[in-house]
């Protein structure tokens, strides 16, 4: 056999390994991208759903590495196979994981065992003179399957990203939830790729059976009708209730009346707070604990009789009737940054027996505590400068008002701020006792 002979089969044995390593990295493309689309046909939000996508993630990868020793076995040396065979793996794993960072390492992967083979076919694979093309050829093969794999998961990172089990989706600047995992714990995140996360979409967290505990940013305002439905053990909420739909029941998926239906009720009623009360139906008795982080809007929990602890944490201002006729609630747990307490706020409370008011507080409108007639103690910090009339109407006459604003004080503000000379009446003929202290300041 002539030199040109020999020549022109070690260019055909060349071209046939470049046709292997063209067909598999397609074959990659090909299942990566099918990877990506099962996903997304599934569950476009990228839900975290137990294993299954993760054991999808290594049948494929194990399928492609078969491949891949089927098409390479005849070009690597072993240790080379092996390398590509465990990359395989983990690049599938971490592309199905539920942390969008460790996708993103995933989807990287590509990009870097596209140069490593490259890299390979350069030295190792072909034959002197046609080395240069076939380094170009896998090079462009890998960094074109790379880009687009990477360029379209990250698409989908972006507008549906997922931290904590939580799945979040990109609407119109900002980030809404739209599901999550069926675990005892989440805690969503605040912003997300420096966008903030302000709605929970409908039916976010439904049928979650755990004893779950659910916190969600302050920033996250807007919870949609029912987001909550079929949560059915659920024990704590954080949650913002400061806008229009801020009412308990309403997450829980009880349907809001209309403006005529209300005044119907007030009409045959005479009263607002029956359709309140009935609102929390759907409210499960294992809800006990709500943190607020935001204000607290007009009535969000009138009547929600299963709770027993309310802790405000970064709250300014309670509105009217918020917890009013929440008759099991038992503590109250004021943060530093309550300012004011509305009409009615913890009206009929009828197992409140100790409230210790927050320093910085400074205003109480009327009836804050009426017919809480189990409140046996009532702190009152120095920093309130205004309370409105009948704070304690019905309750015991026993009732202790520990008050660290003086008498003088008192009397000051009853002339000029509008403290109500009537403040601590609790029926037609008492008060409850004020006993004043004085704050003393150590060093």
């Amino acid at each position: 056999m002539g030199v040109k002979s020999i020549e022109r089969e070690l260019r055909l044995k060349d071209r046939k390994t470049m046709q292997d390593v063209f067909i598999y990295a397609c074959a990659q493309l090909v299942f990566a991208l099918i990877l990506l689309t099962a996903r997304i046909l599934v569950n476009p939000g990228y839900l975290y759903t137990g294993y299954s996508f993760l054991i999808s993630g290594v049948v494929l990868g194990a399928v492609n590495s078969l491949l891949a020793v089927y098409l390479l076995k005849k070009h690597l040396r072993m240790e080379y196979m092996i390398a590509i065979c465990v990359m395989n793996f983990i690049f599938f794993a971490l592309a199905m994981s539920n942390v969008s960072y460790f996708r993103f390492i995933g989807l990287l992967y590509s990009l870097a065992i596209g140069i490593a083979v490259s890299v390979i076919s350069y030295k190792k694979l072909t034959y002197k003179g046609s080395g240069t093309f076939g380094f170009v050829t896998t090079l462009i093969v890998y960094i074109a399957f790379s880009l687009i794999f990477l360029g379209v998961a990250t698409l989908f990172t972006i507008l549906y990203p997922s931290f904590g089990r939580v799945t979040y989706k990109l609407v119109d600047g900002s980030y809404q939830i739209v599901s999550a995992d069926n675990v005892e714990v989440i805690e969503t995140a605040d912003t997300i790729f420096g966008k903030d996360v302000v709605r929970v979409a409908k039916d976010a967290f439904k049928n979650n059976d755990k004893t779950l505990t659910l916190k969600l940013s302050e920033k996250t305002k807007f919870i949609a009708f029912g987001a909550l439905s079929g949560c059915k053990n659920i024990q704590t909420l954080q949650a913002n209730f400061s806008t229009v739909d801020g009412y308990l029941g309403y997450y829980f998926g009880t349907e809001k009346l209309s403006e005529e239906e209300l005044a119907k009720i007030e009409e045959n009623l005479g009263t607002e707070y029956e359709y309140y009360m009935y609102q929390y139906e759907k409210i499960p008795e294992s809800l006990t604990t709500v943190i607020t982080v935001g204000d607290v809007r007009d009535n969000a929990m009138y009547g929600c009789q299963m709770l027993k602890t309310v802790a405000f944490l970064n709250t300014a201002n309670i509105g009217d009737n918020a917890f009013g006729a929440c008759e099991g609630l038992t503590s109250l747990q004021f943060g530093e940054n309550t300012r004011t307490i509305g009409n009615a706020a913890f009206s009929y409370c009828t197992s409140l027996t100790t409230v210790y008011l927050n320093y910085g507080l400074t205003e109480i409108d009327d009836y804050a505590f009426s017919q809480s007639t189990s409140m046996t103690v009532l702190v009152l910090p120095e920093t309130v400068t205004k309370c409105g009339v009948y704070l304690f109407y019905g309750c015991d006459s026993t009732l202790q008002i520990a008050s660290y604003v003086n008498a003088a004080t008192i009397s000051s503000h009853v002339y000029n701020d509008g403290w109500s000379a009537y403040w601590n009446y609790v029926s037609s003929s008492a008060y409850c006792t004020v006993t004043y202290y004085s704050v003393v300041v150590t060093e």
